[in-house]
């Protein structure tokens, strides 16, 4: 009878280390995972912060260009309603078309 008892006692320990080892294999691959998800989490915290700052720069793009056209447009007004001496209606110099054009 003991003899029965020690046999069980040893498969109940061999099944519990087959459990445990099953269960670490489990576990190293759910860390594996997790570092993986962590990784991505970052990798797309990363991204945002990178679209912020994109949309920073054409926010600064955008008002620059703003700017620009109503620097632009004054001097458009101004060249269509100056009279420059009498000579209004003359042809526009091609230099001063380069200037307003910024190139």
């Amino acid at each position: 009878m003991t003899r029965y008892a020690l046999i069980g006692a040893l498969l109940a320990v061999i099944g519990l280390g087959a459990v445990v080892y099953f269960q670490r294999a489990t576990v190293d691959g759910l860390r594996t995972e997790k570092a993986r998800l962590e990784g991505n989490v970052q990798t797309l915290a990363d991204s945002a912060a990178q679209a912020r700052e994109a949309q920073a720069v054409a926010e600064a793009y955008r008002q620059g260009a703003e700017q620009a056209s109503a620097v632009l447009s004054r001097q458009v007004e101004t060249i269509l309603t100056t009279d420059y001496g009498g000579c209004a209606d003359a042809e526009i110099d091609p230099a001063l078309l380069l200037d307003l054009s910024g190139r």
